[in-house]
C-alpha cells in the first residue's frame, strides 16, 4: 500500500492517521489536501479534514535521524560539504528545518501538484456546502460585532408603543437574508410583526438546521442579527428572529408542560423539577406560572444544566 486516504478533525490529524497506516514519516510522502477540517457556523457544517497521502517513489534504505527531524538535532549552525570544496548550511539540503508536512512536488511551471486529484498543501481551497465563512465576510461581520455597543433595553411603556422604523426592517430584513445566503441555506424571510420586537420569520424547506437542539442554533443566529443590525443602525435594537414558527410551537409546548406539572404539584404536594431549559424557556415557564396560587417556581443549576423547580407554596 503506497497510497492512502485519511480522514481527522483537523489536517494534521488526518495526515497523522495517514502516516500511522502507511508507516511512515512526513519526509517520505507526499501530501495533498482533498477537504479541510471545519466547525462550521453556528454549529452548521461542521466536517472532518480528508487528506491523500502518497508515499514517494524511491526512499533511501537508511535515514540518517538528524535528516529526518533536524529539528532534533543539536543546536547551532550544521553544515555539510557543498560544490568547490565549501560548506553549506545544512537547511539548504533536501530535507525541510521546519516541523510540519514536507512541500508537495512542483512541475516544470513551478505551480505545486496535486496527486489523486487532491488540493497540495498551501493552495486556496474552494468554499464547499455549509462550511466557513468566506474571508471578507469573516471581516466585515467581526467588525459589525466588535464594534456593536449594549444598552439598557426600553421599558415597557415605551416598548408597548415602539413600532419598528422602515429603516430598521430593511436592515434587519437585510443581515438575516445575509446571514442565510453565508450559511448556503435557502429561504424566505418575512416580517411578522413590527410591534415591539420586530419580529422576522424565516420559511423554507428543511430548515430544522437552523434551529437546532432545543432552539440553541435559532438563538445563536438571533444573537448574530441583533449585534450586526445594532452596529449598522447605530443604536440598541432588538430583533426576534423564529423558523418556520417555531417559538410558537416550543412556547405553546412550554406552556402546556408548565400548567401539567403545577396540577401534578397541587394535587401530590410534591415538588416537580423540569429538564434543563436556555433562558428564554425558563422565562416562559416562570411567567406561566407567576400568578398560580398553589405553585411557586424558581431555578435550579449552572450553565446548559439549569432547570426550572415547581414547588407548593408555602413550602
Amino acid at each position: 500500500m503506497d497510497r492512502v486516504e485519511a480522514t481527522g478533525r483537523t489536517v494534521n490529524e488526518a495526515i497523522e492517521n495517514a502516516l500511522v497506516r502507511l508507516d511512515a514519516t512526513r519526509e517520505q510522502v507526499d501530501i495533498a489536501i482533498l477537504q479541510e477540517g471545519s466547525r462550521g457556523i453556528l454549529g452548521i457544517g461542521a466536517e472532518d479534514a480528508r487528506v491523500v497521502v502518497t508515499l514517494r517513489a524511491s526512499v533511501p534504505a537508511e535515514v540518517d535521524e538528524a535528516d529526518v527531524n533536524p529539528v532534533d538535532a543539536v543546536a547551532g549552525p550544521e553544515t555539510v560539504p557543498g560544490a568547490g570544496g565549501g560548506f553549506r548550511p545544512a537547511r539548504e539540503r533536501g530535507g525541510s528545518r521546519r516541523r510540519g508536512p514536507a512541500p508537495a512536488p512542483v512541475d516544470e511551471d513551478g505551480q505545486a501538484e496535486a496527486p489523486a486529484g487532491g488540493r497540495p498543501i498551501g493552495t486556496p481551497r474552494p468554499p464547499s456546502g455549509l462550511d466557513t465563512l468566506p474571508g471578507r465576510a469573516v471581516q466585515s461581520l467581526e467588525g459589525d460585532l466588535a464594534e456593536t455597543e449594549q444598552v439598557d433595553e426600553p421599558d415597557e411603556a415605551t416598548a408597548a408603543l415602539a413600532v419598528a422604523s422602515d429603516e430598521l426592517v430593511d436592515t434587519a430584513v437585510g443581515v438575516l437574508m445575509e446571514l442565510l445566503d453565508l450559511l448556503r441555506v435557502e429561504g424566505d424571510v418575512e416580517v411578522r410583526s413590527r410591534s415591539y420586537p420586530l419580529t422576522l420569520n424565516v420559511h423554507g424547506d428543511d430548515l430544522g438546521i437552523l434551529i437546532g437542539r432545543h432552539g440553541d442554533t435559532l438563538a445563536s443566529l438571533q444573537f448574530m442579527v441583533n449585534l450586526i443590525v445594532g452596529r449598522r443602525m447605530g443604536r440598541w435594537t432588538r430583533v426576534v428572529v423564529d423558523v418556520e414558527e417555531y417559538r410558537q410551537r416550543r412556547e405553546r409546548t412550554l406552556r402546556d408542560v408548565a400548567a401539567r406539572a403545577a396540577e401534578r404539584v397541587r394535587r401530590t404536594r410534591q415538588t416537580v423539577t423540569l429538564e434543563p431549559m436556555p433562558s428564554n424557556e425558563r422565562r416562559i415557564v416562570h411567567l406561566t406560572l407567576q400568578g398560580d396560587r398553589f405553585v411557586a417556581t424558581h431555578s435550579i443549576g449552572e450553565g446548559d444544566g439549569r432547570k426550572v423547580v415547581i414547588s407548593p407554596r408555602g413550602r
